[in-house]
């Protein structure tokens, strides 16, 4: 699957969400959550959209930024203490353009 056909529903089965859960709030909070796990992998990569389509595993980062905004939508780190997922740091890191 391409970062392009990740559709809501894909998300919600991701997320193990019911679809009687999902109302109008959670689709716009897991809608936001999925424009800013694209704009972090294209930012991180130094790839275009159409440039991440090419690489399916980049869908799987997609996914597993989705799932920490979600789980931890709550929580507060000081920027210090951010951390991103070793998983989602090794698929970014083979497609990584901007290395300055």
């Amino acid at each position: 699957m391409k970062i392009s056909e990740i559709k809501m529903q894909d998300i919600l089965d991701y997320l193990k969400i019911d679809e009687s859960d999902a109302d109008a709030d959670v689709r716009q909070e897991l809608a936001t959550f999925k424009d800013a796990a694209v704009g972090y992998v294209k930012s991180y990569t130094g790839l275009s959209a159409e440039e991440c389509d090419k690489h399916e595993d980049l869908t799987v980062a997609v996914f597993i930024l989705i799932s920490d905004f979600y789980d931890n939508r709550a929580m507060y780190l000081p920027s210090n203490q951010a951390q991103v997922s070793k998983a989602v740091e090794n698929i970014l890191g083979l497609y990584q353009m901007n290395l300055l």
